[in-house]
């Protein structure tokens, strides 16, 4: 009785594995599905199957729906935030705060250069509308390229300090100090007693 209780269990076992095992009706639809892809001759053929939708609709539309969606604000929000943080957040301007200098900047061009073409000018009205949409335009786009330049001008500090902060991280490792402890930043202040 004590050794048939352990056998039954592994007997069991064993059924259940033999029965998984087993081939069941799906594995022949397989096989049967990819007899009749090896009877065809190229994938243009298998392609071509396909309805129109599937082939041209749908990735064209897929391609706009991406496209829009790199345009949605939450993107957009959050591509500006990336884009302050590599900047190094100049002057402690937020996400809001550079998407309003954008604004005041459009604005501002497009009122300047419509009292410029109305009063100083003196443009026909076709011109006009021109000259304060491109304003606008230039306006809102110029704290993006400032923004850039911004980013480039810190990557490129960083790649030109990045050897000797390396060589000091390595010194300092070397003289007995651990790895956090040579990564965190040297006092600036004066010597301590």
């Amino acid at each position: 009785m004590l050794f048939l209780l352990p056998a039954l269990v592994a007997l069991g076992i064993f059924g259940f594995f033999l029965y998984l095992s087993v081939p069941r009706g799906k594995a022949t639809s397989i096989e049967s599905r990819l007899a009749s892809f090896a009877d065809r001759n190229s994938l243009e053929e298998l392609e071509l199957e396909q309805p129109f939708s599937e082939r041209v609709v749908k990735p064209m539309v897929g391609g706009v729906v991406r496209m829009l969606g790199r345009m949605t604000p939450a993107t957009s929000m959050e591509r500006t935030r990336k884009n302050l943080a590599l900047a190094g957040n100049p002057n402690n301007m937020q996400v809001a705060d550079f998407m309003g200098m954008r604004t005041i900047a459009g604005v501002g061009l497009a009122a300047l250069l419509l009292l410029l073409g109305l009063f100083v000018l003196k443009v026909d009205i076709t011109r006009l509308f021109a000259l304060v949409a491109v304003g606008a335009l230039l306006g809102y786009m110029a704290p993006v390229y400032w923004l850039g330049s911004k980013i480039k001008s810190r990557q490129k500090n960083i790649l030109r300090q990045l050897p000797d902060a390396i060589d000091l991280m390595t010194v300092s490792v070397e003289a007995g100090l651990g790895f956090d402890s040579a990564l965190q930043p040297w006092p600036t202040s004066g010597p301590t007693s």
